[in-house]
């Protein structure tokens, strides 16, 4: 076997410490980028998120009631504050009661998407706010979900 000589060695060392360099600075980049992004998004899945439940809980004391009474101003006056949010770009509301049902989405949801189950399930579970990042179809999605309280009892 041929001894390869000091240059041979001294390329191959120089071009792996830059590669690793390289994959250093990339990943590095990449989680730093991924957590400002969430960072962001989170802040602003808030704002909106806590809109929507100063709503709701304005509304009514029932969910349902209230969800009637927003379907009913939505036919009679051709808006709903669940509307509202469709129009801002990548924003998702949906409104689950106390037993699991979804009274009411800004766009139309698939009874397969197991997604709203397991959310409803965690908010039930750990009764404050929190993110999720699950799937909707094809898309992958990030989800703030706050428990609705109505007289410090769990209404959605």
């Amino acid at each position: 076997m041929k001894k390869r000589g000091i240059r041979f060695q001294l390329i191959i060392w120089y071009s792996s410490a830059l590669f690793v360099a390289t994959l250093l600075v990339f990943a590095a980049f990449y989680f730093v980028t991924r957590q400002v992004l969430f960072t962001h998004t989170d802040q602003i899945l808030t704002s909106h998120g806590n809109k929507v439940v100063e709503v709701v809980l304005r509304q009514s004391t029932d969910m349902r009631q209230a969800m009637q009474k927003e379907v009913f101003i939505a036919k009679q006056e051709g808006s709903s504050f669940i509307n509202e949010f469709n129009d801002l770009p990548g924003m998702f509301v949906v409104l689950i009661n106390d037993k699991g049902e979804v009274l009411n989405s800004s766009y139309p949801i698939n009874d397969r998407d197991q997604v709203f189950n397991r959310l409803y399930q965690d908010t039930l579970t750990l009764q404050k706010p929190f993110f999720r990042d699950g799937q909707v179809g094809s898309v992958e999605m990030r989800f703030y979900a706050v428990p609705l309280n109505i007289q410090n009892q769990f209404a959605g």
